[in-house]
């Protein structure tokens, strides 16, 4: 029986099931995509290593090798629902005659969270950079569109790893931080809010 929970995280992301100690079963039961099936406990792989990037156990870049999109976008939704927010997926545009997506929204009459993801382990402070910039005009660009949701519109950018550029125009966010900064908001709507009804 394994005891040690990063070592349990390892052979679950390698194994798909092990048999871990009641404590560690118990508190794995509680993921989505954890179950018992013959005294062992199996998890889906992506959403055990979001547990575990969260819980410190394995590193970002371990962690990349077995998150896929919809896990990465799935766990933003459940953040931004948590904080009361609903929230739309994959919402396409046209902004200037060019067709634009949004990953992920969540949005309260007020408040419209617009977030791109970007899963990618291997990025620069540049290029994280990049990403924040056009991310915000694109999202200065749907102005008009995103205005039924609410009145300002707060770009942010949700990466994989601990690297955040300095002067970014979008709040860039490591996924393991981002409950935290969302507790935060109304602090980041004053620095990278985007009225929408002007």
């Amino acid at each position: 029986m394994i005891r040690d929970p990063s070592i349990a995280v390892r052979v679950l992301l390698r194994e798909g099931c092990a048999e871990l100690v009641p404590a560690l079963k118990s508190e794995l039961s509680l993921l989505d995509g954890c179950y018992e099936y013959n005294g062992k406990v199996c998890c889906d792989q992506s959403q055990l290593a979001f547990w575990a990037v969260m819980n410190n156990l394995i590193s970002e870049e371990e962690a990349s090798l077995y998150l896929n999109w919809k896990a990465f976008e799935d766990y933003i939704e459940r953040a931004l629902n948590e904080i009361g927010l609903k929230t739309l997926k994959h919402l396409r545009i046209y902004v200037e005659g060019k067709l634009v997506e949004y990953d992920v929204i969540g949005y309260d009459g007020k408040d419209v969270v617009v977030v791109e993801c970007k899963r990618w382990n291997k990025m620069s402070r540049g290029e994280i950079l990049k990403v924040a910039i056009k991310h915000r005009e694109k999202v200065e660009g749907g102005k008009y569109y995103l205005k039924k949701f609410g009145d300002v519109a707060i770009p942010v950018v949700v990466v994989l790893r601990s690297v955040v550029p300095k002067g970014a125009p979008s709040l860039v966010v490591p996924i393991r931080y981002l409950r935290e900064a969302l507790a935060n908001l109304d602090v980041f709507k004053l620095e990278y809010g985007i009225p929408l009804n002007k």
